[in-house]
């Protein structure tokens, strides 16, 4: 279940994206394309929906499973999907389903469809990454508000960034936002605790399984671990550091593995691209020589490699194990990552 006072410490967290042209968080740039979003309170709606929903249904004792019960699960995206798949093992009376498409990538501006109306209205608990990334979670759950739900991410190290933007070019106007990137899951370490927290939620919602439900999250956050240690022991390695990323969802990797991120692009669409974004990235690139430019697999990648072209650095694919081809399986976490192990080594380089 999620406590009340770290799911209102979220809460505060959650500052909608507004068009940018150019902002620093921390000591990278980042070239913000999105367009104007909903207000802050969507998110803080999100939160309430998530925060108090699971409170009020945990409060039933009446409301547990009973021993055997078929428990149907809901999970957001395929992240979540994984490790509940883990977390749950090979139980025919547990049934998990997932919302947003395996191969559909990040959740940011997924929309509910017709069908996940009624996914949700047959589910028992719902169970979310947290920290903002399913914004379109509290719209759903109002065709189901006694089910309870799961946020993975409470015991997470969230990554803080500040934001300084000017809207426009004209008026010289600058504000600072502070916002929590919600990517988590793509650290090991950091699935680990999600995977933790999973084990102890479920167990609290479904007492007749707890034990079953712990052991196997034991077993799998020990997995990802080891998984964590060999990106660490092969960062070690790298010849260089620097990189730029088509996407924000590598901060929390870079943080593991010791690497310097000195730009990031966040493009809706290649459409809403500018040139003058173009050509500052570009800059960026050259003037910090970073070695590789990383686009998510299915997002940005002409961007991608029209600005390695231009920056003259390589252009890889790296997976936030946010999208697989066909269908995914209890280790496509581990697959995945240990792929992108492979790739960063191709694209920074060994120490001799």
């Amino acid at each position: 279940m999620i406590d009340a006072k770290r799911a209102a410490t979220n809460r505060s967290h959650e500052i909608p994206r507004r068009r940018v042209s150019v902002a620093r968080r921390g000591g990278s740039l980042v070239f913000d394309a999105f367009p104007p979003t909903r207000s802050a309170s969507w998110s803080a709606l999100f939160f309430l929906c998530v925060g108090l929903a699971p409170m009020t249904a945990c409060s039933r004792s009446d409301s547990e499973p009973k021993k055997n019960q078929r428990l149907n699960l809901l999970c957001t995206f395929l992240p979540v999907y994984l490790h509940t798949l883990n977390v749950v093992g090979n139980d025919p009376t547990v049934s998990i389903h997932l919302l947003v498409p395996s191969d559909a990538g990040c959740p940011h501006q997924y929309a509910v469809r017709q069908v996940d109306l009624k996914r949700i209205s047959h589910a028992d608990v719902v169970i979310a990454n947290g920290l903002g990334m399913e914004p379109f979670l509290d719209e759903l759950l109002k065709a189901n508000p006694a089910v309870k739900v799961i946020s993975l991410s409470d015991d997470c190290d969230a990554i803080q960034v500040a934001t300084h933007h000017h809207d426009d070019h004209e008026s010289h106007e600058h504000g600072h936002d502070k916002e929590v990137n919600g990517h988590v899951w793509v650290s090991p370490l950091q699935a680990a605790k999600q995977v933790r927290a999973l084990g102890q939620k479920l167990g609290v919602l479904d007492p007749s399984r707890a034990t079953q439900y712990a052991e196997n999250a034991t077993a799998f956050a020990a997995r990802l671990e080891a998984v964590g240690s060999e990106m660490k022991a092969a960062a070690a390695t790298f010849a260089r550091r620097k990189i730029v990323c088509f996407h924000d969802a590598f901060a929390y990797l870079a943080r593991d593995l010791s690497l310097e991120v000195v730009a990031t692009f966040v493009a809706e669409a290649e459409e809403s691209v500018s040139a003058q974004q173009m050509v500052q990235l570009v800059e960026t690139i050259r003037s910090t020589k970073a070695a590789a430019i990383f686009f998510e697999p299915g997002t940005s990648e002409r961007t991608a490699r029209t600005v390695g072209l231009d920056a003259g650095v390589p252009v890889f694919p790296l997976n936030p194990v946010s999208a697989v081809k066909g269908a995914p399986h209890a280790d496509s976490y581990e697959r995945i990552m240990r792929e992108n192990t492979a790739t960063l080594r191709q694209a920074l380089g060994v120490k001799p």
